[in-house]
């Protein structure tokens, strides 16, 4: 075989391939999500990256504080997003989500707290993130509904544009004495006047301005 031959070969070979792969390269993370288990692994410096946990935050409490309190000791650039639809109205709308938010990881000077409308990982593609994070309690409990968002952040950079390489996906486990804790258990709270009770999920001093936006509002 004549060596532009073989360099057809080659091309042909690749255009078949090419789809084989692209496939492959959605399954596998789906597959084989890569998961952070807790306790986390230490770190012994920052790695220069810049990262994302999104979520809804709604409201934040003190399972989302001990994961941006890892991700602030492991990176040294951290985006704490809060997503919202811009068609969608709230019943506590995302900016005092946001202000919440900002008090919680007040402590944490590489966190930064941000509203991000729309497609999250477009943003994120946009500003160099390098890894976008979310959190779960465990695989097992979340898992099923992450999936969807993670197929979503694999397929769509291919296919909405700008197009680009999709952004990996990783999955941060909460810790083990936070794992109870939940948005609705939060809001839930929020509708008496155990305020002590509720500083044990949202963080002591913040029980207060929790109540005041979700007491109400939140129901």
């Amino acid at each position: 075989m004549s060596f532009p031959s073989f360099l057809s070969f080659v091309s042909l070979l690749s255009l078949l391939l090419l789809p084989f792969f692209f496939i492959l390269s959605i399954l596998l993370p789906l597959l084989f999500p890569t998961i952070i288990h807790h306790p986390y692994p230490p770190s012994t410096r920052k790695e220069n990256k810049t990262v994302m946990l999104a979520g809804s935050f709604n409201p934040p409490h003190l399972g989302h504080f001990k994961m941006l309190q890892y991700l602030s000791q492991r990176f040294t650039k951290v985006y704490a997003v809060v997503g919202f639809n811009p068609k969608k109205t709230y019943p506590v709308p995302p900016s005092d989500r946001l202000t919440l938010l900002k008090s919680l990881t007040s402590n944490l000077p590489n966190v930064t707290p941000i509203l991000v409308s729309g497609l999250i990982w477009r943003w994120a593609s946009q500003n160099k993130i390098s890894i976008m994070f979310r959190g779960i309690r465990t695989w097992s409990e979340d898992g099923r509904d992450e999936n969807y968002l993670h197929f979503q952040n694999l397929f769509f950079p291919w296919f909405l544009g700008p197009i680009t390489v999709p952004i990996k996906t990783f999955f941060l486990e909460g810790s083990k004495d936070t794992r109870h804790i939940s948005s609705t258990v939060v809001r839930k709270l929020c509708e008496g006047d155990k305020i002590a009770e509720l500083e044990e999920l949202v963080g002591k001093g913040s029980g207060e301005e929790v109540k005041r936006f979700y007491g109400k509002k939140g129901k």
